[in-house]
């Protein structure tokens, strides 16, 4: 599975060099650093995508979705 995300992951920023608007695939990097644990990242990911659309509210959504796991994994850990 590792293998499947780490190629993902490299076809989308493929496709981000010749399209740095590529909603799309913002999106779906934040969606395989999440599954992968990388909640910076995957919040990363979503920042640069409502730099492009601020109003998209899916992506509020799940950028909030992605802060309140990383907010639990910082309370657990304390």
């Amino acid at each position: 599975r590792r293998e499947e995300y780490r190629k993902a992951e490299s076809l989308l920023r493929e496709s981000l060099i010749y399209n740095k608007n590529r909603l799309e695939a913002y999106y779906n990097l934040s969606v395989i650093y999440e599954k992968q644990g990388d909640l910076q990242a995957a919040t990363d990911e979503l920042k640069k995508a409502l730099a492009i659309s601020p109003t998209q509210p899916q992506l509020r959504r799940r950028l909030n979705a992605v802060l309140e796991s990383q907010s639990k994994l910082d309370r657990d850990v304390d």
